[in-house]
């Protein structure tokens, strides 16, 4: 699959939760967005499609945005902690599994 045809895809698997940065970083437990951008685009919130796909009690580890670039796709995971707490084996693990 080349450049276009995973950015096709996307646009047309992702088209109903299409998001912005800013909406995908709302941290509900603290009441904040940890991101204000609403310009970069486009941005899928992969939470919900992953939310929407399966049963609550199944749900994979999944990023919370993908943004899809130029040349490369991205995979986004908000924490609203302290970078030197942040556990980057599980964001590892949860990026893997999103791919899967």
């Amino acid at each position: 699959m080349n450049k276009y045809s995973i950015k096709a895809f996307c646009h047309s698997e992702f088209a109903d939760f299409s998001s912005t940065l800013k909406r995908t970083s709302w941290d509900a437990t603290n009441d904040e967005y940890l991101c204000n951008d609403v310009l970069t685009l486009p941005v899928y919130d992969f939470d919900q499609y992953v939310k929407n796909r399966f049963d609550n009690d199944k749900l994979p580890a999944s990023p919370d945005a993908i943004y899809i670039g130029n040349k490369k796709l991205y995979f986004i995971e908000f924490k609203n902690q302290h970078p030197a707490d942040i556990d980057t084996a599980q964001v590892k693990r949860k990026f893997v599994k999103g791919t899967e």
